[in-house]
């Protein structure tokens, strides 16, 4: 569901505006599938957040297409994976 925001509603809204993208590994079925990234960025301040999070399911899945980077036990470690809901806290307390 979408709401149409002219100008003046989005001037109301804007200190409040966040945008935020998640990344998943899974069979294509949403069901099925697991949060492995979590990034979101204040849009009035440019103030971001990104976290990686340990998806929690072996053998990690492999990606859809070639479109998509391929989650490896390496680049959790690299990145320094959390658990989700660790990586759900930081997001709350940031």
């Amino acid at each position: 569901m979408g709401t149409y925001f002219n100008n003046q509603y989005f001037q109301a809204f804007h200190p409040n505006v966040y945008i935020f993208d998640l990344e998943y590994v899974g069979t294509g079925d949403l069901s099925t599938c697991h949060i492995w990234d979590i990034g979101v960025i204040h849009e009035m301040s440019g103030a971001s957040f990104s976290v990686t999070i340990d998806p929690d399911v072996r053998p990690l899945p492999k990606p859809f297409s070639e479109d998509f980077i391929a989650l490896t036990e390496d680049l959790l470690l690299k990145r320094k994976a959390v658990k989700f809901q660790d990586g759900w806290s930081m997001l709350l307390k940031w």
